[in-house]
């Protein structure tokens, strides 16, 4: 194994110019070396695989690196063993390869690592110049890229019966969370919250999870900071909101400024609920893949088993995993403050009795 930090070394060549960090550089040349290690090992060369062993254990034994390189590791494997999931997931995350704000370089620099070096698309500022490949024609959309290339229900100008579903749920969920006098508190609303968000959360196509995130995250932003604050942030994302978060920040500004009504028997009667027949929205609901149908969840854990273990399926349950985290993250958040401000419900409540 050779750590020189020399630019003729073809690896350390590759991330030199994209990584700051010299250890950085040099473990992600590994990681590159291993993989090839491993490749022609199994295809030509034997004795390459000691060498890819060795240096899996030198980084992976790391305590600074190892975390990391395991992170690495698993989002490599992710992009070779469910390449649909992870293209999904990449194009919902990070379109054009653009970092998201709640991500850090190192977890950024894995995605586009491992999703170059399998084939899946060019880091950014590192195209090639020649022409594609048939991987790279797959690349999701630039910034450059015109946005009514992407699926017709990403894109609608009109809302899909799945969008109007979800809309339906997060204004009953708001309702529930939010616009209940401190009198109607119910412990039980806590299960209500988490039934009407299952269907988002849990959703086989990944980009409804960050759609129901965006909504949510909009929405907070109108109820905790106002309007004023909540529609400069809206400002300075400007063109970046597709179609339907755009409507999401409607429908969150209307829901918060505006409040939420309720018929005479206490219902909800605003007309992202009104407009959804109950029976109607149940078949909608009951059409949605789930998570676990989609990724055929059987209690495998997600690693390089495959590698050593052809004969052992690694599940592409773990695929999604590493793209969902920073989703999942920022919904659990969110559900924090749902959960502090029902507390206060309650204590207000109690107060005033």
């Amino acid at each position: 194994m050779n750590h020189e930090n020399e630019l003729d070394d073809p690896f350390i060549a590759r991330y030199a110019d994209r990584i700051d960090d010299e250890t950085e550089v040099l473990w992600r040349a590994d990681f590159a070396r291993a993989q090839d290690y491993y490749d022609r090992g199994y295809d030509e060369d034997a004795a390459l695989l000691p060498e890819a062993r060795a240096i899996d254990a030198l980084w992976s034994s790391d305590p600074e690196v190892g975390p990391r390189w395991r992170e690495l590791t698993e989002i490599h494997d992710a992009w070779i063993h469910a390449p649909e999931a992870m293209t999904r997931a990449h194009e919902v995350f990070m379109p054009g390869g653009l970092q998201p704000p709640d991500m850090n370089d190192t977890r950024w620099s894995s995605h586009m690592q491992a999703r170059e070096m399998t084939g899946h698309g060019a880091w950014p500022g590192f195209e090639p110049t020649h022409s594609m490949s048939s991987n790279e024609r797959h690349e999701p959309m630039t910034e450059t890229t015109d946005r009514n290339d992407r699926a017709d229900e990403v894109t609608a100008e009109s809302e899909s019966d799945t969008e109007q579903l979800m809309r339906a749920d997060f204004t009953h969920w708001a309702a529930v969370g939010y616009h209940r006098d401190p009198d109607d508190y119910d412990p039980a609303d806590q299960m209500d919250l988490t039934e009407l968000s299952s269907t988002w959360i849990n959703h086989g196509e990944d980009r409804w999870l960050q759609e129901w995130v965006t909504l949510s995250g909009a929405y907070l932003d109108y109820r905790y900071d106002g309007a004023e604050a909540a529609d400069a942030k809206r400002a300075q994302l400007g063109e970046t909101l597709g179609p339907v978060a755009a409507r999401s920040w409607d429908q969150a500004r209307d829901l918060a400024v505006n409040g939420i009504e309720h018929d005479e028997l206490g219902l909800v009667a605003n007309h992202y609920v009104t407009r959804m027949p109950y029976e109607r929205g149940e078949e909608i609901r009951d059409a949605q893949p789930t998570f676990q149908h989609v990724h055929n969840i059987n209690g495998y854990p997600s690693s390089d088993a495959s590698r050593n273990c052809p004969d052992k399926p690694v599940p592409s349950f773990g695929a999604s995993v590493a793209a969902r985290t920073s989703a999942l993250a920022d919904y659990q958040g969110h559900g924090n403050a749902i959960a502090a401000a029902m507390d206060r419900q309650a204590e207000r409540a109690g107060v005033e009795r």
